[in-house]
């Protein structure tokens, strides 16, 4: 700023002396004076019109997220220079958010969830990112148009858009294409940034999860078959083993005799526990499949009902349960009426050492499903056992057999439904889904 002034000040000097001269008639020396005072005139008019010209491209630059110019830093504080220092700023902060922006989309390119975002503009909501599972998964191309998706999965955009696109966690039941209907895990969420609404929605497949934790309860259940045979065979081995030494001497005491005698009934016992283990696990292998009928809910219930009400009342257990007709659902009778008196008597068992004991079904129907919950006041499941009561064979009861909840799932499962847990207004619930 100092050098324009020092300009301004030659100028006005070199004016003033050059019509001085002009007037007491020095003309060539006024002249001369006149042209150096032009000189400084243009060469203040450069400096300007850089300076000037330098800004505007820095602050056309920062305004359009243009930053793939390089300004060099002037030597003298200006204006000018700390414009380029918050351009330079800007551009780093661009830089950090680009690289971090190549992050998040390849995180939601290659998670096995399918992801959908939404923005509104002009009071229509625009696709801003959908990622590669859901795209693949319900085989639609990388549209920005809502209306567009609607073509290729109405139930999906009609279900969305009759939650007013609201936030909310639910099981939904979508046709792809023409293939058979599926159910997922549906969650939605609500953000304003910067002024924009986004819509925020996550799809899972039940039955991509299913499949995801098979692999890991088999390998439990292994190990569990694995554990019991060795536990009866081990000393079934030893024991046969002794005897057969035993019986090829030729004078046996009676110390000898009675030692045979306990060995045989000891492998008698543990091959009758083994029989009764394999049964178990023939139960869960060779469940038959479901003869299936029409019938009203509300009479399998009551029937479950009926067969647990003397125990409930022996043990001062209430049960909640409002009536409903004309819940139709095609199910195997016996097996369905098992999956009921098994979870009911969970709950006998969950309510046995507590002060307040209530047992609660309500039935719901949404999206074509029907869902049956059945609560119970007892303890809330440690979170750390939540993953293993569905596996075979696993108990937190010494007379428990551990396979009440696998028959259960697998019954269900065999119908086209889910059962699943859920801690819900702090009471346990078990939730089946047909």
């Amino acid at each position: 700023m100092w050098r324009v002034l020092i300009r301004i000040l030659f100028m006005i000097v070199g004016t003033a002396i050059s019509i001085t001269l002009l007037l007491n008639g020095y003309y060539y020396n006024g002249l001369l004076f006149g042209t150096i005072t032009i000189v400084i005139l243009l060469n203040l008019y450069q400096v300007l019109s850089t300076y000037f010209n330098g800004l505007q491209k820095v602050l056309t630059a920062i305004i359009y997220d243009d930053f793939s110019n390089e300004f060099p830093l002037p030597r003298h504080e200006s204006v000018y220079q700390k414009a380029i220092v918050v351009y330079e700023k800007y551009r780093v902060q661009l830089l950090n958010y680009e690289s971090q922006n190549i992050v998040y989309n390849q995180l939601l390119e290659t998670v096995f969830t399918s992801i959908l975002i939404l923005r509104k503009e002009h009071e229509e909501w625009r696709i801003l990112l959908m990622n590669q599972h859901f795209r693949t998964y319900f085989k639609v191309p990388d549209v920005r148009s809502w209306k567009y998706l609607h073509s290729f999965i109405p139930d999906f955009c009609e279900l969305i858009e009759n939650k007013q696109f609201k936030e909310y966690k639910t099981t939904v039941d979508i046709q792809i294409e023409k293939e058979e209907r599926q159910t997922f895990v549906l969650q939605t969420s609500n953000q304003i940034i910067s002024g924009k609404e986004y819509y925020i929605i996550m799809l899972d497949s039940v039955q991509r999860v299913i499949d995801a934790t098979e692999k890991e309860a088999w390998i439990s259940v292994m190990k569990v078959i694995s554990h019991e045979l060795m536990n009866s065979l081990t000393p079934i081995h030893s024991l046969a083993q002794n005897v057969d030494e035993m019986v090829q001497e030729e004078n046996l005491t009676d110390s000898d005799k009675e030692d045979i005698r306990v060995a045989i009934k000891t492998i008698v016992n543990r091959s009758n526990h083994l029989q009764q283990f394999v049964e178990r696990y023939r139960k869960l292998t060779m469940l038959p499949t479901p003869d299936k009928k029409a019938v009203d809910l509300h009479d399998i219930i009551e029937q479950s009902l009926q067969n647990m009400r003397s125990l409930f009342k022996e043990a001062a257990i209430e049960i909640h349960w409002v009536p409903v007709k004309n819940y139709e659902v095609k199910v195997d009778v016996v097996q369905f009426e098992q999956v009921l008196i098994n979870l009911l008597t969970n709950a006998y068992h969950a309510l046995k050492h507590v002060e307040k004991r209530e047992v609660e079904i309500k039935i719901t129907k949404e999206a074509q499903r029907i869902y049956i919950d059945l609560f119970d006041s007892g303890a809330l499941i440690d979170p750390e056992i939540i993953t293993k009561i569905f596996l075979p064979f696993y108990t937190t009861r010494r007379d428990g057999a551990g396979i009440g909840l696998t028959l259960s799932k697998t019954i269900v499962e065999a119908h086209g439904g889910y059962l699943i847990y859920q801690q819900l207004e702090e009471k346990n619930c078990f939730r089946i889904i047909l």
